[in-house]
């Protein structure tokens, strides 16, 4: 009896212990890896950019032969997202949404494992070195649950995830130092784009004036000139939505804008803040230089009437217009939104 009760309190006392550890304890975990790497910014983000390429890196892909993943959205767009289901010992069953994404810079995503009430925020930031090679950084931080707190302090989550996080990027980096840039021409696709929010300048023009260099640059340089000041937030590409194109008299109605991550209480002068929102869309990934743009317009309105397709809105996004070395390096989506029956 005597030991029955020395027990008790032995895992009363040790149970109060741990309490207390927990109220001092951190209240939210973060773990970060770095990797300098022998590879560009853009080779690197080329392998990071979009959910579809982590399966040529994965660390858990690569131990877990059960991982099965799944996708949705536009590749690479705010809130395209990949859920998988694996091993309950290695990988689990998670989500992964695209948040914020700063072309060869940093993305950032949202983490969720539902069985495991999990829920966090992570990125990988990319930094160009002096020798012209890449580090790269990656974390991952969430909240910890009260009695999951000592856990935080004794560095359990970072002896977890730190490892993967390693050969994640040691994957990176070779996958990275071996990639060479596809020159494709067109590719095709019908998917499901999230609703977005753009800042930007609206314009009742000529089509020809739209078709110029000097249209884009003015007004690119004062929406990023005002979001600077403003401190809002871009929450992706450059883009351009065409609300009318009349060939008949030659006018257009186009609004070059920036997605941004909410909509501003106030919205600066002389812009408008637009909510497009989700819906299906017909889309061209197109290669090349924007003056031979319009074959990817053509090659959609092909494909509308083929499938019998009524289209409205028109959205352009510049995908890497700030990075591409020449012309034919540029990659342009371009989204036709399908008119539901």
């Amino acid at each position: 009896m005597k030991f029955l009760k020395g027990l008790l309190i032995t895992l009363v006392a040790l149970f109060l212990v741990y309490v207390l550890l927990a109220v001092f304890s951190p209240k939210e975990y973060s773990v970060t890896r770095e990797l300098e790497v022998d590879a560009s910014k853009e080779a690197v983000w080329s392998q990071i950019n979009t959910f579809e390429k982590w399966q040529a890196w994965s660390p858990w892909k690569e131990k877990d032969s059960t991982l099965t993943s799944t996708f949705e959205g536009s590749a690479g767009t705010i809130g395209s997202k990949t859920t998988w289901i694996g091993d309950p010992e290695l990988s689990g069953t998670g989500s992964m949404t695209l948040k914020e994404s700063v072309p060869n810079e940093k993305i950032v995503y949202d983490l969720e494992f539902p069985e495991w009430e999990s829920v966090s925020e992570g990125y990988i930031a990319l930094e160009e070195t002096e020798s012209g090679g890449t580090k790269m950084t990656w974390n991952d931080k969430g909240a910890l649950p009260f009695l999951m707190r000592p856990m935080g302090m004794f560095g359990m989550f970072d002896k977890m995830m730190g490892p993967d996080f390693e050969k994640g990027l040691e994957n990176i980096g070779k996958v990275a130092s071996i990639a060479k840039p596809e020159k494709k021409g067109i590719e095709m696709s019908e998917v499901e784009l999230p609703e977005i929010t753009y800042l930007g300048v609206r314009h009742k023009t000529t089509m020809a004036e739209v078709m110029t260099q000097e249209f884009f640059a003015t007004n690119y340089q004062n929406i990023f000139t005002t979001v600077g000041k403003e401190n809002i937030q871009v929450a992706g590409n450059s883009a351009c939505i065409y609300y009318s194109w009349n060939e008949v008299d030659s006018t257009a109605e186009a609004f070059p804008c920036v997605p941004i991550s909410a909509k501003p209480e106030t919205t600066p002068e002389g812009m408008e803040a637009v909510v497009i929102p989700a819906g299906n869309v017909v889309k061209a990934t197109y290669y090349g230089s924007y003056e031979n743009g319009m074959e990817a317009h053509l090659k959609i309105d092909e494909y509308c009437k083929e499938k019998g397709l009524k289209t409205g809105l028109v959205i352009e996004e510049y995908v890497n217009a700030a990075t591409a070395e020449s012309d034919d390096d540029l990659i342009t989506n371009i989204f036709y939104y399908i008119i539901e029956d």
